[in-house]
């Protein structure tokens, strides 16, 4: 990895994963949904970054299969203890397992859709390139990669990285196979008090081009 320091600062908060981090509103980011609505998914689904599974629960409930995947042991095991509470037929639909969402095409090459909720956000430049190649790797011609990232920076250390519509627009180009089908201001939800409860943030729909 490009960044070897960073992810793994990133990965040492991750490892800590609490069901009530700031960041875990209890159900999918509203921006996401919108993007979902807009721009139907279709699965299997990978979600990178699971967290604490919700977003990967309402996947499955749109019924798409739907493999959520994070580093952190705690933050899975919070995700498989929700599965118990849904229907039958969403169970069969979801699978959550430890591992490492920058690198999704350990997991497969038959994605039609992979999910990101506030995970692209936390990695430096270099990293988020080799993501986007490990993005291309994963997803089938026609596969849709949907994004949710701030789009301010933090001062805080390791916490997450600016997001731009210029370097979407660079690095998802089609020379590099991708056609970014939108690309938005949004607001990413936490449960910080006001006024950091409602972060500046992007949304994007970019699709691999079948080349």
């Amino acid at each position: 990895m490009g960044s070897d320091n960073n992810a793994h600062g990133i990965y040492l908060i991750n490892f800590n994963y609490q069901e009530n981090a700031p960041w875990n509103i209890g159900k999918p980011q509203p921006a996401l949904v919108q993007l979902f609505d807009n721009y139907p998914l279709s699965g299997p689904v990978l979600d990178a970054g699971c967290g604490a599974g919700d977003l990967a629960i309402s996947i499955a409930n749109r019924r798409h299969k739907t493999l959520g995947i994070d580093l952190s042991e705690n933050a899975v095991e919070i995700a498989k203890g929700k599965v118990p509470t849904l229907k039958p037929e969403v169970q069969t639909l979801l699978d959550f397992r430890v591992g490492d969402a920058l690198k999704p095409s350990l997991f497969g090459n038959w994605f039609d859709a992979i999910v990101d909720s506030g995970f692209y956000h936390l990695f430096d430049q270099n990293t988020r390139d080799e993501y986007a190649g490990e993005l291309f790797s994963s997803l089938n011609a026609g596969g849709r990669y949907y994004l949710l990232g701030f789009a301010i920076d933090s001062p805080i250390p390791n916490a997450p990285k600016q997001v731009t519509q210029d370097e979407i627009r660079k690095r998802f180009n089609q020379g590099n196979g991708w056609n970014i089908l939108s690309l938005e201001p949004a607001e990413f939800i936490t449960m910080f008090p006001r006024p950091r409860d409602k972060i500046p943030a992007f949304s994007a729909c970019i699709e691999k081009l079948d080349l």
